[in-house]
């Protein structure tokens, strides 16, 4: 099995996961465990475009060569942003950047989804 670093972005993830071929619950993962305050704080995270831990992927190529990817490690960190991104829950009241608070996915300037779509993990 081969392993190598690449970086990604949350869009790459997403069209992954809208055209089901991101698996986030395989069997070996836990429950979703996280908070409300530990989803805001990761969201002000990405806004701020500070780092975060990378993303653990296991890759399987079927015999057809379709590519389906399973989330080993970022199961949480993913939830948070897919929640975010359907408009869930919006930028919490004590977020870093001031004029993006209590503000939905869906609300954000364009400039500032753009950047949140290309915010990159590494995988």
């Amino acid at each position: 099995m081969s392993r190598t670093i690449n970086f990604q972005t949350i869009s790459w993830f997403w069209d992954l996961y809208n055209r089901n071929l991101l698996e986030l619950d395989p069997p070996y993962q836990r429950r979703s465990v996280w908070n409300q305050d530990y989803k805001d704080f990761f969201i002000d995270t990405v806004l701020n475009s500070y780092p975060a831990p990378a993303i653990f992927i296991y890759q399987e190529i079927t015999p057809e060569g379709v590519s389906k990817i399973s989330i080993v490690d970022g199961k949480q960190r993913l939830s948070t942003l897919f929640e975010f991104a359907n408009n869930e829950f919006p930028v919490y009241e004590k977020a870093t950047i001031e004029r993006l608070r209590g503000k939905y996915f869906k609300d954000l300037d364009t400039e500032v989804k753009q950047n949140f779509w290309k915010y990159q993990f590494a995988i």
